[in-house]
């Protein structure tokens, strides 16, 4: 079942951004209180989607994104912060539920494209497989 995350998941969504945070990116360092408040923004503002994927009680992944207004595009644009589900639950379409469930929020919010930077080769094939096209490499530099 995908759902609206509540205030109250925001302790399982912490952990689930930890856990994304040791997969995927375990170069950066995690601060639990910008995560919750940035959570807490995404969940309160009508401008913030959070979505999990659960199981009975039991919520195995996450998708948050905001919408925000664009620098290229006189139109809104929903952009994908954060997206994992647990390695247990991936095969069982609980990502394709969480994403086919934020392109609807981001198109009922009004967007007009969503934009979505990923890891992996066959996360690319996914997203062109969705209709997604290839736009632009994101680089990073820390400035401490």
């Amino acid at each position: 079942m995908i759902r609206c995350a509540g205030v109250e998941d925001i302790p399982a969504i912490i952990e689930m951004v930890g856990q994304y945070r040791c997969e995927v990116r375990p170069d950066l360092e995690m601060h639990p209180g910008t995560v919750a408040a940035s959570v807490r923004g995404l969940i309160t503002q009508p401008t913030g989607c959070a979505l999990l994927a659960c199981d009975g009680g039991a919520c195995r992944g996450v998708l948050l994104g905001p919408l925000g207004a664009s620098l290229w595009w006189p139109d809104p644009s929903a952009e994908v912060a954060l997206w994992w589900v647990d390695p247990r639950w991936r095969g069982t379409a609980a990502a394709t539920r969480l994403m086919a469930e934020f392109e609807a929020w981001a198109a009922r919010s009004g967007a007009a494209r969503i934009g979505v930077t990923y890891t992996g080769k066959s996360a690319r094939r996914y997203f062109e497989r969705r209709g997604y096209r290839h736009a632009d490499t994101r680089m990073m530099k820390e400035l401490n």
